[in-house]
């Protein structure tokens, strides 16, 4: 978590925000061939009381790779 924190910190230094600013993690489902934009979208329909995301937000897209079941 410490190293999350830091590269956040350092984002938030390049990228100074002028409003909040949120952190939004998503997982991506690489297995079914799903775009950034599309979890996007899904994370907006499962939370319409949010607003969508927005530029000076921090998008953060996580991919869980497990091995495949044996047969």
């Amino acid at each position: 978590m410490t190293t999350m924190t830091k590269r956040l910190n350092a984002l938030e230094k390049a990228r100074p925000s002028v409003g909040p600013r949120r952190v939004i993690r998503l997982l991506v489902e690489r297995d079914e061939g799903e775009s950034a934009e599309a979890v996007i979208a899904r994370w907006c329909a499962e939370n319409p009381d949010q607003p969508p995301p927005a530029a000076e937000d921090l998008i953060i897209l996580r991919s869980i790779i497990s091995p495949g079941m044996p047969a």
